[in-house]
């Protein structure tokens, strides 16, 4: 008589426990038959019956499970574990990203007090947080004060020769007439304008020309049941009832007012490219490990690129 080979570790991969399988090992020893009635003289429950006649659908072949295939172990472990019930958005951790800032470089500004906002200065790399945008100018908040004379005008203005392209600068705006010369094409107005101090007096808004500034577009980390259209990068995960879940990063789109929904956790965000796929898998891996995940895999999205063109 035919009698099945039953493969442990393979058993183990699919979820099944050593109950389960010293079960079906008695049942096949003592030449059992695996019909619903057969089992239940065994004293096993309706549900425990099911997974049993699964089980052994599985040893003999007539069911085959792909151990590397996500779609084959999502519904694998729906249908071993799913009377147990289903992980929803209630069981993540929640949220603790509400809101991310508008960012921008600064490049472009010429030498003399007010080169100290360009990304490029000492090598600093400067992230600005932008606390307005205007039709042609952005407004930064800014610890950073330049150091202004008495009776500064606290403006850069900016007079350029279209013909050449040739682009002159001046803090007093009655200096124009030096550099305006009969016949010439020219386009003049402000490159930078000191606003005003916070009321602590430790902030001050600038306000800064758009020829002059790139915005930064930050990346948010978002755990969810739904897979999306597009990704920076994405770890698809198989939980023990058979549950997708989704961790992976998106650029932040609108006016970085996060809403929360019944659908999704926001768990980070960042503007720094080399952080991006450190924070992503660190993140995967502490919700693989709490929600009991049993197959996980990473794909690459669309490259990150924080500065606007």
């Amino acid at each position: 008589m035919y009698k099945p080979v039953v493969d442990n570790n393979m058993l183990y991969k699919l979820g099944f426990s050593n109950e389960d399988i010293n079960a079906l090992n008695i049942i096949i020893g003592t030449k059992g038959k695996m019909s619903t009635s057969d089992l239940s003289h065994y004293g096993f429950t309706y549900q425990e019956i099911k997974r049993l006649q699964y089980l052994y659908a599985i040893v003999i072949g007539k069911i085959v499970v792909d151990v590397n295939d996500f779609d084959d172990i999502s519904k694998h472990f729906y249908k071993l574990n799913a009377n147990k019930g289903r992980v929803n958005i209630n069981n993540l951790p929640l949220s603790n990203v509400g809101e991310v800032p508008s960012l921008a470089v600064i490049e472009g500004l010429p030498k003399g007090r007010y080169e100290i906002y360009n990304y490029s200065y000492k090598k600093k790399g400067l992230i600005h947080v932008v606390s307005k945008i205007g039709k042609d100018t952005i407004t930064i908040r800014t610890p950073i004060k330049p150091v202004l004379p008495y009776g500064s005008e606290k403006h850069l203005y900016y007079y350029k020769d279209v013909d050449s392209n040739k682009i002159q600068y001046t803090e007093v705006r009655n200096e124009f007439s030096k550099f305006n010369k009969e016949g010439k094409k020219i386009d003049i107005g402000i490159a930078v304008k000191v606003m005003k101090l916070s009321d602590d007096k430790k902030m001050v808004d600038i306000s800064i020309n758009k020829r002059y500034v790139r915005l930064v577009k930050p990346y948010i980390i978002i755990c969810s049941f739904t897979r999306p259209k597009s990704h920076l990068g994405i770890y698809k995960m198989v939980l023990a009832e058979g549950s997708k879940l989704f961790i992976y990063a998106v650029y932040c789109e609108g006016n970085g007012r996060l809403i929360n929904n019944s659908t999704k956790r926001v768990y980070y965000w960042g503007y720094k490219k080399k952080q991006l796929p450190v924070v992503l898998k660190k993140i995967a891996e502490s919700l693989y490990s709490n929600l009991g995940g049993v197959l996980v895999e990473f794909e690459a999205g669309q490259p990150y690129i924080p500065i606007e063109k």
